[in-house]
């Protein structure tokens, strides 16, 4: 697994801290939206976990992961994240802000996204992902997700619940609490609240 070497510990930058943000009885962790030029569309990074990982093995997501006790915010954990899952050190990384929290149904995470654009040279394939935590990565064009989400139905415990569900290429599909994030980050661009990178 890579680590941040102390020199390379990201700077705090924008977002509350992690003491700041009043406890919630679910795990704290974060998660990176990664957007990237390539050519004139926006991009964005997913991930397949890895299938042996305890915790949804083989889901389609966003790089992240828990909070832990280093981290100042959930900026710092979701930079640190993406460093140790794909090799994305956070000098390539310019930090737009965070989206509200969501709430996992299946897990006991509450998740803070951070949207992100990486620097203007990125490539995907400048990638180097820690096979023991990332099966496979995906990016996205934002053009191919203009439709809107299917809606499925799921269930947890004796609660049913609708959720958002995206197919994004070679039978990969992001559902669930992911899902959410990422419906929300498309609602943003198309109401002109956030800008494509």
């Amino acid at each position: 697994m890579k680590t941040f070497p102390s020199s390379e510990t990201p700077d705090f930058g924008p977002g509350p801290s992690w003491r700041d943000i009043p406890p919630a009885e679910k795990r704290q962790s974060a998660v990176a939206l990664p957007l990237f030029k390539d050519g004139g569309d926006t991009r964005i990074l997913c991930l397949e976990r890895a299938r042996g990982l305890s915790r949804h093995p083989g889901e389609v997501g966003f790089p992240g992961g828990a909070r832990e006790a280093a981290d100042r915010g959930p900026v710092q954990t979701c930079l640190r994240e993406m460093y140790e899952e794909l090799g994305i050190p956070d000098s390539s990384v310019k930090v737009m802000g965070l989206l509200p929290r969501e709430c996992t149904f299946s897990s006991d995470f509450v998740i803070f996204p951070v949207i992100c654009i990486l620097e203007t040279d990125f490539r995907a394939d400048m990638i180097r992902f820690d096979p023991g935590e990332v099966r496979i990565v995906i990016d996205v064009g934002l053009s191919d997700l203009a439709a809107a989400p299917e809606m499925k139905w799921g269930w947890y415990g004796d609660r049913s619940f609708m959720y958002p569900s995206f197919p994004v290429g070679n039978g990969h599909v992001i559902w669930g609490a992911s899902a959410r994030i990422l419906w929300r980050l498309l609602r943003l661009m198309r109401q002109g609240l956030l800008w494509p990178c």
